[in-house]
């Protein structure tokens, strides 16, 4: 019996129909994979799945493309995982040794790497354990500590190989506490620049990024700088349900979700000592599916530039959790959300889309507007609603037609953009950013951490947010600064409040024309 005969193809390219029928695979753990194929077994919501199925029926499974995985260890003799393994690629940035040799080396740090492997890769019909989403693609292992790393290393490893790995995944990043603001360093920055342009034979590497796992510290992934970057896809975490877990963070420049774990449900994958784990959770889990989407997407379309990838992940997300009231529509007609970007990840919608993209224009040099005009941030008014743009400081921008620049080279339909602010505070965590486009979307750059009470401020931090994706650069831009704390003085203390400056703040406007 032929696999498109196996799997059927019940489920059509709009929306969750019927589940395709369960396919005779010979791996034990496939059944259990509900985020794969999900018939509401155990009481869950049948059709919340990434819709893999109708894809592989067709054929497509990654053949042909590389993924490289860069985490703490691996277990590269995994049965699930040896026979799509590349040495010749793979390497150790923490003691410069074969992968072979630090894998023993580094044993009690494998599980997380041997998971986030099998996610994407695992093999089909081999009788061991589940099936990666992507199980025709190959991969090379990194290991690296994101912990201890120097700039230096970091940058080696997210260029390592780049003419032939197509996609990067990074399941880690900043500790997520609610307090840090940390990302690449100025090396690691720049290699990612030059990667998406020069990576891939030209056509850009993808570089994929966990959103983080900081919700219940009151986190933001706008204060993660690789969640935060325009070379990045973010991947934020929906459960079962296709809702939010607890553990999952919010902010303005995550892309899509994907699912992921929670409640003590978790996902199904490769583990250690040859075994298999139902347990990995996090966005480090959510992560791993949309890299496997990815490279199948690259299998049948591998002239995509990085930037063509990104649109296609935009068109083809699925708005989920409809009804939830974090979704707006923005001035281009789409819907996006401050927890679950565009929408969840779909493979026959990334693929259909895929299929018939035409290609983006040419990367653009950014339109870049400063102001430098510092401004005091006022507190809160207790008279007024605390939510909302009425509040705090406000500071304008504007856009015009250059008319100098012909149409046809002009920048029309925007793509990520970028804030980058400079402000002082006693305590940072109360400091809260929105930008407003012109044409009305609201994008929460920063929000309240009550955990950061640090008294550095900001110096030159790019605020990132992709929820205006679509809409004209033209008109005026509006930056909102609230300072939390409430009225002119400590209640308890009497002392009045020692205020924050905003010092300086420019827009950088990234998009096609």
């Amino acid at each position: 019996m032929t696999l498109s005969h196996k799997l059927g193809l019940d489920r059509g390219i709009v929306g969750l129909q019927s589940v395709t029928p369960l396919p005779a695979f010979s791996d034990p753990e496939f059944p259990h994979q509900w985020h794969l194929r999900n018939d509401g077994m155990n009481g869950m919501i049948a059709g919340e799945d990434i819709n893999v199925l109708p894809v592989w029926a067709d054929g497509i499974n990654g053949t042909n493309v590389v993924v490289g995985i860069i985490d703490d260890g691996f277990e590269t003799d995994h049965p699930d995982l040896a026979s799509s393994w590349l040495p010749e690629l793979s390497y150790d940035f923490t003691n410069g040794s074969t992968a072979q040799e630090a894998s023993e080396a580094r044993r009690a740090l494998r599980a997380h790497g041997t998971r986030c492997a099998g996610q994407i890769i695992g093999a089909l019909n081999n009788g061991i354990c589940g099936v990666g989403v992507a199980y025709g693609a190959r991969w090379a292992s990194e290991i690296f500590s994101s912990r201890h790393a120097m700039d230096a290393l970091e940058a080696a490893a997210l260029s390592w190989q780049s003419a032939d790995i197509a996609v990067y995944s990074a399941s880690w990043g900043p500790p997520d506490d609610g307090a840090t603001f940390d990302g690449p360093g100025p090396l690691t920055r720049r290699v990612l620049a030059r990667m998406v342009q020069s990576g891939r034979q030209g056509l850009g590497n993808i570089f994929v990024v966990a959103s983080g796992n900081g919700g219940m510290q009151g986190d933001n992934c706008n204060c993660d700088g690789y969640a935060n970057s325009r070379y990045t896809i973010a991947v934020g975490a929906i459960d079962s349900a296709g809702m939010l877990p607890p553990y999952a963070e919010q902010c303005a420049a995550h892309l899509i979700v994907a699912y992921s774990g929670a409640f003590g449900l978790g996902l199904t994958t490769t583990d250690v000592g040859g075994q298999c784990t139902a347990s990995h959770t996090g966005t480090s889990a959510s992560t791993p599916l949309a890299v496997g989407v990815m490279a199948l997407v690259l299998s049948i379309r591998p002239d995509l530039t990085w930037r063509d990838v990104q649109h296609v992940f935009v068109e083809a997300a699925v708005q989920n959790h409809a009804d939830d009231g974090s979704w707006t529509r923005n001035g281009a007609g789409r819907w996006v959300s401050h927890k679950y970007g565009f929408g969840r990840l779909d493979a026959v919608q990334a693929i259909a889309v895929a299929r018939s993209h035409t290609a983006v224009g040419p990367d653009l040099d950014p339109l870049v507007l400063q102001d430098a005009a510092a401004s005091l941030i006022p507190t809160m008014d207790p008279s007024l609603p605390r939510q909302g743009p009425r509040q705090g400081l406000i500071r304008t921008l504007v856009v015009a037609r250059d008319p100098t620049v012909p149409s046809s080279l002009a920048l029309h339909a925007l793509e990520t953009v970028e804030v980058e602010v400079t402000l002082t505070h006693p305590s940072r965590g109360h400091v809260a950013i929105t930008l407003v486009s012109p044409a009305g979307t609201l994008s929460q750059l920063l929000t309240y951490r009550p955990r950061d009470v640090s008294a550095e401020g900001l110096t030159s931090w790019v605020l990132t947010t992709v929820r205006c994706w679509g809409e004209s650069p033209v008109g005026t831009w509006q930056l909102h600064v609230h300072d939390a704390r409430l009225g002119d003085s400590d209640y308890e203390t009497g002392r009045p409040w020692e205020l924050g400056t905003l010092v300086s703040w420019s827009l950088r406007l990234y998009g096609t024309c």
